[in-house]
């Protein structure tokens, strides 16, 4: 036998959270549950516990439960509150016992259990009694079930007793794959404002309300002997039973939704397999007649399980129905799955990515898989819900902001704490983000990384502004572009390769060229390539053919490799396999249209904020933002702390790192009105950098560490930073900023010191900057460049020609469409 690290929990997202999270997660989250106060706003000493009864009517939830580290933190968390909350009814009538977990006194009755004085067996048995009442938890793991069993049982442990029963609680499948109402499946559909008539008078509430009063009956039990337990069970099986025909039907339902149908297709389709779902129904039940079946033996039951192809659903209107009768959960907790949205269609399908994006309103199918977990806990909790959940980083960012906290905090969320950036504790190469909201209208003071502030905005900042976020501007659009996606380090070739290919046959020219990623950009102080890759843009096979040297070496090294991929999944590096995944025909539309000799670029993941010009007639890796420009006013506005400030709040990170995303940093970058007046300090910026880096032979990356380092005093960076300052103040001045101090010096920030603007400068050009932005956007609108069929200033793209198109020479410039 041999015992070695796995790879699922890299593999799924998923990693053990700590003590050192769980505690404070647990206790933030659940004050303003079992206290009056914090929500109120009153000082901590004002605050007042609620009572017993109160307490142990909370229901708190984890989505994702793992070995249950978070379940087992509130079993202790409100174990202590409650067992507070019995010393407070015994302070306020001395002399007397409870007998209740409630905390009702004693009457006297010989039959009664008092809550025992001991401290020890007091704690214990409060545990017990939030073990059963009051936590809940699902898991797509069934081994992670058990686990979580197991690890309540051993915190609730007591010698006299047997285990707590946790099957109702405690149960399999997936949080975000399954209805989360039953008038969802008496429309079946997920989506809002859809109906179907086909199960409207099926009158499936019965079979739920059944569930619901035998659930309630099984949490009033005790667990104080084996019969009790035998009577829960019971009542656990009779209420599954009764669920049984109103998870198949749901199961169809989500089988449906994971065709990914949209428009027409989904209206007639849904009709259809409502009707045949309806027709099973009733085969089971005349077959019921002449013969009783049970639900293992049911062909409608069989047959909504196989629709599924093996995936586990989770229903939680139908699983939990006593929780919805009274609003849904109290609370959530958890540490839900990370995982980019590209990845996740990898690893979990794309048809389940589109599933997501579909039901939940993503505004990308790269959102990050735990924002899917953020609208569910706010869905389904009830109005004065409280949540905490750990996230990525990417949680504050981009799409994943705009598929979470932008979403909820529109729908009426408050965010009450949060933690915007932190390092995992342990091994795992995690940069996390934790965040607690609320339903109810927060009225107390709120912590963004322990510090106390006025409000907490989507970008997990305080809220200082009431602008809102950025909009996409039309006019930005086409400008910038991520490099190309090549899949395959086959395509890079020797220089030496290069030359014998370009000696062979010169027209290989067009298809082998230098190519250029964040690594030499960074690092050369010529902003020179060191590489060559073959590239046949969107050329078909027989084009593709004639430059027989180079179609050769393709063929020899990368066909083999891509033939393996998954068809379904790859159908064009698969079919098409002599090309780039995306070959970015776009950007080089772009830069043959403008007859453009240079271009702008920046490393699209980096710590640092630098931009230079490289030649135009190369290939750009998708390791590169690359822009349209050629001059030296734009290069001003771009390497300017304006754009800095602008571009680290925006974008997205990785661990640490800023990771540039067109949509985000650039398309919404208000330009000013007019940049010629940046072109002489450009100059002499731009010159005495590039003289810096000849003279000292260093890259951007080594240059502007010395730009940020105080102990660095040289003459030339101090000359430098002076240059900056000018720009900086020039690019103000363009924008009419020329009242603006921007306190530039030596200051701390989230990156660490660094010379930029002082705080309040940098705030004071984000405020201004995003009322531009809109301002921009509203002239936009009127002016009717926004159509309410597309996506916040979405273009339509062109598509390619058939035409060979290497570096876009061989293809037609993409005219520009707009939605109008």
């Amino acid at each position: 036998m041999y015992v070695t690290t796995g790879s699922d929990r890299r593999s799924t997202g998923t990693h053990y959270t700590p003590r050192s999270l769980t505690e404070p997660i647990v206790q933030h989250t659940l004050e303003p549950l079992v206290y009056t106060g914090p929500a109120e706003g009153k000082p901590k000493a004002e605050w007042q516990l609620k009572s017993p009864r109160e307490i142990l009517a909370l229901k708190v939830c984890d989505m994702a439960m793992g070995s249950g580290a978070f379940l087992v933190q509130v079993c202790r968390y409100l174990g202590e509150c409650l067992v507070e909350a019995w010393e407070n009814v015994e302070r306020t009538h001395p002399g007397e016992f409870i007998s209740t977990p409630e905390g009702e006194l004693s009457k006297g009755d010989i039959t009664e259990r008092l809550i025992p004085a001991d401290p020890a067996e007091r704690i214990a048995i409060a545990r017990r009694y939030v073990a059963d009442r009051c936590l809940y938890g699902v898991d797509i793991n069934p081994m992670a079930v058990e686990m979580a069993k197991l690890s309540l049982w051993l915190i609730t442990l007591q010698r006299d007793r047997p285990f707590t029963f946790l099957d109702h609680a405690l149960k399999c499948g997936d949080s975000l794959l399954g209805v989360s109402s039953v008038q969802q499946i008496e429309n079946f559909s997920l989506r809002p404002g859809e109906r179907q008539v086909t199960f409207a008078t099926a009158n499936l509430f019965r079979y739920v309300d059944e569930a619901s009063a035998k659930r309630r009956a099984l949490e009033d039990l005790p667990s104080n002997d084996h019969t009790q337990i035998e009577t829960k069970n019971r009542l656990h099986a009779e209420a599954e039973a009764a669920t049984a025909k109103v998870k198949a039907v749901a199961d169809c339902l989500i089988a449906f939704e994971l065709r990914g149908l949209d428009g027409d297709a989904y209206e007639d389709q849904r009709t259809d397999e409502a009707e045949k779902v309806q027709l099973l129904m009733k085969r089971d039940a005349d077959a019921s007649l002449k013969s009783p079946i049970s639900n293992s033996q049911s062909a409608f039951v069989a047959h909504a399980r196989d629709q599924l192809h093996g995936r586990r659903t989770f229903h939680w209107a139908v699983e939990f129905p006593e929780v919805f009768d009274r609003g849904g959960f109290d609370s959530f907790v958890g540490n839900p799955p990370f995982m980019g949205g590209l990845r996740l269609s990898e690893v979990l399908g794309d048809d389940f990515n589109t599933y997501l994006s579909l039901v939940f309103g993503a505004a990308s199918k790269k959102a990050d898989l735990c924002v899917y977990f953020f609208q569910r806990a706010f869905r389904l909790g009830n109005a004065n819900s409280a949540v905490g959940l750990l996230a990525t980083n990417t949680i504050s960012q981009g799409v994943t902001r705009r598929s979470s906290l932008e979403l909820l905090i529109d729908e009426g969320c408050s965010i009450f704490r949060a933690l915007k950036s932190f390092q995992w504790p342990g091994q795992a190469a995690v940069i996390a983000a934790l965040v607690h909201f609320s339903k109810q209208k927060w009225l107390g003071t709120r912590f963004l990384d322990e510090k106390p502030c006025k409000g907490i905005n989507a970008l997990l900042d305080t809220d200082d502004s009431a602008l809102g976020q950025p909009e996409r501007l039309i006019v930005n659009v086409g400008i910038s572009f991520q490099g190309v996606t090549m899949w395959g380090d086959e395509f890079f070739i020797e220089g030496s390769q290069a030359k014998n290919f370009l000696t062979k046959s010169p027209a290989s020219s067009l298809v082998v060229k230098p190519a250029m990623g964040g690594r030499e950009l960074n690092t050369s102080p010529s902003l020179s390539p060191s590489r060559w890759a073959i590239n046949f843009g969107e050329m078909d096979r027989s084009e593709a053919e004639q430059y027989t040297e180079a179609f050769a070496y393709i063929e020899t090294h990368l066909r083999d490799k891509r033939s393996i991929l998954d068809r379904e999944k790859y159908e064009r590096v698969v079919v098409s396999w002599w090309k780039y995944f995306h070959t970015r025909g776009e950007l080089f539309a772009g830069i043959q249209r403008k007859q453009l000799k240079r271009v702008l670029a920046r490393c699209r993941v980096s710590d640092q904020h630098m931009v230079g010009f490289i030649d135009a007639d190369i290939i750009f890796t998708d390791a590169l933002i690359v822009f349209l420009f050629d001059d030296l006013p734009h290069f001003a506005l771009l390497q300017s702390t304006i754009h800095d400030c602008w571009v680290r709040v925006y974008a997205s990170t990785l661990k640490n790192d800023v990771r540039y995303v067109v949509s985000d940093c650039f398309e919404t970058f208000p330009l000013p009105a007019s940049l010629a007046s940046l072109d002489s300090i450009a100059t002499a910026y731009y010159d005495w950098r590039y003289q810096i880096m000849t003279l000292r032979q260093e890259g951007l990356t080594d240059i502007y560490n010395r730009f940020h380092d105080r102990g660095e005093q040289s003459a030339d960076i101090a000359r430098l930073r002076a240059l900056h300052v000018e720009m900086d103040q020039a690019v103000a001045a363009a924008y009419g900023w020329s009242d603006l101090d921007l306190g530039h010096g030596f200051h701390a920030t989230k990156q660490g010191e660094r010379y930029t603007l002082s705080e309040p400068a940098r705030r004071t050009v984000l405020d201004r900057l995003l009322a531009l932005n809109h301002q921009r956007h509203a002239e936009e609108v009127k002016a009717g460049l926004h159509d309410k069929g597309t996506k916040k200033g979405k273009t339509k793209k062109a598509k390619p020609t058939n035409a060979a198109a290497p570096q876009g020479e061989l293809i037609k410039p993409p005219q520009q469409e707009f939605l109008l």
